[in-house]
């Protein structure tokens, strides 16, 4: 499994990433700071997951998520937020998931093995 994050530094991703190398399903993974580089990526090579972080200003996370989503229907899109606010928008464009800071190793762990 491919898994990309698009995530800024930070406690969330550093436990996401220690997780995903825990995962013996996990084969690659991925790390980018702006969507750009990681529309690029998908381009090339396509994920089967993605894990996307909302709220950071620098991160148009919802816009990238909808265009993740276009580029190809069978990638995975699960949005990471702090916020409860972004819930509804996010299931509205076609979310695999939401995860609600802090996240925890249960229910990221069930997004990564539900195929």
């Amino acid at each position: 499994m491919k898994v990309y994050l698009l995530e800024a530094e930070g406690e969330t991703l550093d436990k996401m990433l220690l997780w995903l190398s825990e995962n013996a399903l996990v084969k690659v993974v991925a790390v980018f700071a702006k969507p750009d580089d990681l529309l690029k990526r998908i381009a090339r090579e396509n994920p089967d997951l993605v894990f996307i972080r909302l709220g950071n200003d620098e991160i148009p996370g919802l816009k990238t998520g909808g265009i993740v989503m276009a580029l190809d229907q069978n990638i995975r899109v699960v949005f990471v937020s702090d916020e409860r606010d972004y819930a509804l928008n996010a299931y509205e464009i076609g979310a695999y998931g939401y995860l609600l800071c802090p996240v925890t190793k249960d229910k990221f762990d069930k997004l990564v093995r539900h195929k």
